[in-house]
């Protein structure tokens, strides 16, 4: 019985040794190979698709061009990761008809880890994007509304993705103009989903352990 505990053990110890260990957030970040202070930082997609949940039906909207700015937080004992203080939002159309989306960064919308990360450079770690806040217009200004919330993504850092996945909720409409210039397709209150893949084009590489 002796022996067992002994190999068990020094097996154990020798698992420990050899995996990474996992850090919980806050994290330490470095940027561009920078690691204190705040590193400029861009990221671009050209495909997100954005869902309203609405009782008479989904209704989608998507856009080929988005681009969000700001800066990496960089140091030890960090989170959130990122301020994004700008963004543009691009070939945005619903149902075929031109969407045109305006950002309010004001305060900036922060980028916060929410698992944990390794020592190693090929880490996925979840995060949520929170203080989202845009205003939608469609029908040259005869609708519209505000998005506001939070976006859940993962950030892959072995090809400096962001997957934005946001289906669980955190987005709301609120603020729309008028029952009937929106055709009664949104309301206050519905939910949205965000979902596409950012991919890190200024900043790069980003690495959190």
């Amino acid at each position: 019985m002796l022996k067992y505990s002994a190999v068990a053990a020094g097996a154990a110890a020798l698992v420990a040794f050899a995996a990474p260990a996992m850090a919980s957030p806050p994290y330490a970040v470095t940027a561009n190979g920078v690691s204190s202070g705040d590193v400029t930082f861009s990221a671009h997609s050209d495909a997100i698709t954005f869902t309203v949940h609405n009782s008479g039906g989904d209704r989608v909207m998507t856009c080929s061009d988005v681009t969000v700015g700001g800066v990496i937080h960089t140091g030890t004992g960090v989170n959130p990761v990122a301020s994004i203080t700008s963004s543009t939002w691009q070939g945005c159309a619903y149902s075929g008809l031109p969407v045109n989306v305006t950002p309010n960064h004001s305060p900036s919308w922060d980028l916060y880890g929410t698992s944990a990360a390794t020592s190693g450079n090929t880490d996925d770690i979840d995060g949520q994007v929170r203080n989202v806040n845009a205003n939608v217009s469609i029908l040259s200004g005869a609708c519209t509304f505000d998005v506001t919330g939070a976006a859940n993504g993962t950030f892959h850092e072995a090809s400096q993705t962001i997957d934005m996945n946001e289906t669980a909720g955190n987005l709301v409409l609120g603020n729309r103009s008028s029952a009937i210039g929106c055709l009664n397709q949104v309301n206050n209150g519905d939910t949205a989903d965000f979902v596409g893949t950012f991919t890190v084009t200024e900043g790069a590489p980003i690495y959190l352990s």
